[in-house]
């Protein structure tokens, strides 16, 4: 679990169809099993990202489509044995495609819905076993948005 805050905008372009220009700042990562006996390992990165949508007006319902850049702000590792530190990974940029649908509950307010599929990795680790075998996992930021936004004009 995450937040996500940001500004956002909406361009007509014509009839059903416009542009939202986004600037966000989210939070991504997840838990994984740790190596050695160390615990759950608890990763939270945080990013400024700006989504570039194309969006497809139908009465209260929108779906959006578009890119997604990201910088990361920061990254922080901890495990449940509770050591933490500051922990970075090997990119710092982050790329990937958003979907989603969004509701008008009244004409200010809006509820939405969103995955992000990240297309860059933003680490990459390579495991070698005792017999020097590589394995090599890259490591991509996948993401389930929800939210609400209220419009200002």
């Amino acid at each position: 679990m995450g937040y996500q805050i940001g500004l956002g905008g909406i361009i007509p372009i014509k009839g059903r169809f416009s542009l939202k220009p986004e600037l966000q700042l989210i939070t991504r990562g997840g838990a994984h099993d740790g190596v050695q006996g160390g615990g759950k390992v608890h990763e939270r990165l945080t990013y400024l990202s700006a989504p570039v949508l194309m969006s497809v007006r139908v009465h209260k319902l929108s779906l959006d489509f578009g890119p997604s850049v990201g910088f990361q702000l920061s990254a922080r590792l901890k495990n449940d044995l509770g050591s933490a530190k500051a922990y970075f990974f090997n990119e710092s940029f982050d790329f990937g495609l958003n979907t989603g649908l969004g509701y008008d509950i009244t004409p200010k307010i809006n509820m939405l819905t969103r995955y992000y599929l990240g297309i860059a990795s933003v680490k990459n680790l390579v495991y070698a076993d005792q017999s020097n075998n590589k394995t090599e996992v890259d490591y991509k930021n996948r993401t389930l948005q929800i939210g609400f936004a209220y419009k200002l004009n």
